[in-house]
């Protein structure tokens, strides 16, 4: 991903979601930033490591999950039982050092960045809201395509999963390409390209997750 204009990914993930997280991993050390949480989910500011290994154990938290294992770590404040977010989103970020965040962020230091998956908070989330249809979506990139992991809602489906499919969306209509100023960037350049299909994804994801929501509500009021 070219990080050259991260805080144009900033701005649409932010808009979206009401918890987001950022993993960085570069050369010189790996952080964990909390971009975005919503007032009842609180995070101290402080220079307190956290194990890879604890990511899903700290997302499961943050969305008032029970988890096996206490995690014994100051970052993150105790909340509200009754309160949790109605979305959650984690990003990672390879090949960079650091991320141009705003001051206002909480940022950690994250040890030993083990590969990971979120599946056991998709399968909480499932079992506990079945009847409201939650959406849950994991997506991993590799050199050819995306991967979706876990139970993808059939709501993505559709996604374009390949590169080519994905480069292709960027020239059809709703394309991120009429809506983000190409100024330093380059549709010629393979790394600049890289980085506009992966904010393409990112927004057709968010463009399908508000359709169910827009039915529902048009169901009910024909009802």
């Amino acid at each position: 991903m070219s990080l050259t204009n991260c805080r144009r990914m900033e701005a649409v993930l932010s808009v979206a979601f009401a918890l987001c997280f950022f993993i960085t991993s570069g050369v010189h050390g790996d952080s964990l930033t909390v971009l975005q949480s919503p007032d009842f989910v609180s995070f101290q500011k402080g220079d307190w490591p956290i194990s890879g290994e604890k990511i899903p154990d700290l997302v499961a938290l943050t969305m008032g999950f029970s988890v096996q294992e206490d995690l014994a770590w100051p970052g993150l404040k105790a909340g509200p039982l009754f309160q949790r977010p109605r979305a959650n989103v984690l990003v990672v970020v390879r090949g960079v050092d650091s991320l141009d965040m705003p001051n206002s962020v909480a940022s950690y230091p994250l040890e030993n960045p083990v590969p990971f998956t979120l599946d056991s908070v998709a399968e909480t989330v499932h079992s506990l809201f079945a009847e409201d249809t939650p959406v849950v979506l994991q997506l991993a990139p590799s050199e050819e395509r995306l991967y979706m992991l876990g139970k993808a809602n059939a709501v993505f489906e559709d996604l374009p999963v390949t590169l080519q499919q994905i480069r292709a969306r960027l020239s059809q209509d709703g394309s991120v390409l009429a809506s983000l100023p190409l100024n330093s960037l380059s549709r010629n350049a393979e790394a600049d390209l890289l980085f506009l299909s992966e904010v393409q994804v990112l927004h057709d994801i968010t463009a399908l997750v508000s359709w169910p929501v827009l039915l529902k509500v048009q169901a009910a009021q024909t009802c």
